[in-house]
């Protein structure tokens, strides 16, 4: 951080604002914005459970079972997929699920090896005049993709 002596401080070659496009960090902590989410009377949550789904032609409805024991977790009108693999034939549960149009936009993602580091600081960083930030993937920042804090 650097002072221009106006009082405000600048961070050198970090652009602070990308028009048209918004960021969304929880706070007071990450997983905040899903927690708040389902945060209603009317939805329950099965923790730690692997959800195997299955489209029941007759009731129309997504049937889905616990992974192993297959015990019967509700049925439902719509199906949320998260994630890319949901829409190859690695799932069993859904290789022969309608959902082509799902399939056909997330099979070209290519999957990146990430990794995610969190790292907690004596004193809050106060000094920091931003909350998040995200670096330029061309640049000398080489792997790092974003950063956030939560203090």
């Amino acid at each position: 951080l650097s002072s221009a002596g106006d009082g405000k401080e600048s961070l050198p070659n970090i652009k602070l604002d990308l028009p048209g496009k918004p960021h969304y960090v929880g706070y007071p902590t990450m997983n905040s914005i899903c927690k708040n989410l389902l945060d209603h009377e009317n939805i329950q949550i099965v923790l730690q459970t692997r959800a195997c789904a299955q489209w029941d032609e007759s009731s129309k409805k997504w049937a889905l079972t616990s992974h192993g024991e297959r015990t019967p977790l509700g049925q439902f009108d719509w199906l949320i997929g998260g994630d890319r693999l949901s829409g190859t034939n690695n799932r069993a549960d859904l290789r022969d699920a309608p959902v082509d149009s799902f399939k056909s936009l997330v099979q070209p993602i290519v999957s990146v090896p990430s990794l995610t580091l969190m790292v907690a600081f004596e004193t809050p960083l106060d000094n920091v005049p931003l909350d998040g930030l995200l670096f330029d993937q061309t640049g000398q920042f080489g792997a790092l993709g974003w950063a956030a804090r939560d203090t």
